[in-house]
């Protein structure tokens, strides 16, 4: 029989003891330092560590819509019986439940902070909100108290200035939801227009939205629904079909808004009345300026 040697069996002692050893040792990294500036200009020939932030600087940044389906895939009420791409003051176009870069009454948006810990300016006065407050993508200010974009549709194609302002007595131009449905256009109120006079902030909500395997004859969801929109499931179901669509506009001779728990900004309790139109509006004014595209 062969023997090992009595060097062997050292050595396979020693190879066993240092295995144990390493495999007990606790496993740990050391404190390093960040590099406090970029590598391009450092001195140093010892390269750190560094953090890359990457911002995506295309163009669709810039879109006050998200997602892509919200402009892209039709979902708008149009004058027959399918529907078109959604643009901006469409009320589905105008709701959070259905984009969700727009306006939503629920949130408390606070004023954007600067690098130095301090904060932008509080719009409590909203006659010259910045389009952009931090000078980027856009320029000049709004008139929120009068020249809030807005849309109707018109019987004709030369309204007076009287058809185009509310409460458009004439009949001749209509909003889109009559009564909680989305009625025009249709193949009557067909042309469409900004509306004439002051146009005040506002926003819809809806009750619910669901994304169907079908259409009915107006082009909105009907038979199998779905909260998720997919290839199959792509047509979309608002309240009922068409239907559930709430348009709050905020204005002066409305005194309070509803506050939901999560607004942190009004006064009143929660419910119904718990926001004053000061406090409404100033939460709009900073959503306008500080996130109203993607970028922002």
């Amino acid at each position: 029989m062969k023997r090992t040697s009595s060097t062997s069996l050292n050595m396979i002692r020693t190879a066993l003891f240092l295995g144990m050893s390493f495999a007990i040792q606790p496993l740990g990294a050391a404190l390093t330092d960040i590099a406090t500036a970029p590598m391009a200009n450092t001195a140093s020939s010892v390269v750190k560590p560094n953090l890359m932030f990457l911002l995506d600087g295309s163009g669709s940044m810039g879109w006050d819509f998200m997602p892509d389906s919200v402009s892209f895939d039709p979902a708008c009420k149009d004058t027959g019986s399918s529907l078109r791409n959604c643009s901006f003051a469409d009320p589905a176009y105008n709701s959070a439940q259905f984009n969700g870069i727009h306006y939503n009454p629920t949130i408390t948006y606070t004023p954007a902070v600067k690098y130095d810990g301090t904060s932008y300016p509080t719009y409590t006065t909203w006659t010259a909100v910045p389009n952009d407050a931090y000078g980027i993508q856009f320029s000049g200010t709004i008139n929120l108290t009068t020249a809030y974009p807005d849309t109707v549709w018109c019987n004709t194609s030369s309204p007076s200035t009287s058809d185009l302002t509310a409460p458009f007595a004439s009949g001749r131009c209509k909003r889109p939801i009559q009564a909680g449905v989305w009625t025009y256009p249709n193949g009557t109120y067909s042309q469409q227009f900004s509306p004439a006079g002051a146009l005040t902030p506002y926003y819809y909500t809806i009750s619910s939205l669901s994304w169907c395997s079908s259409a009915n004859a107006g082009g909105f969801g009907t038979g199998t629904c779905q909260p998720k929109k997919t290839a199959t499931f792509q047509y979309p179901k608002y309240g009922t079909g068409s239907d559930g669509f709430t348009r709050t506009d905020i204005v002066s001779t409305t005194a309070n808004y509803p506050r939901a728990a999560s607004r942190t900004d009004c006064t009143g309790a929660v419910g119904a009345t718990g926001c004053t139109y000061a406090q409404e509006m100033t939460n709009f004014s900073h959503w306008y300026a500080y996130y109203r595209t993607r970028m922002q």
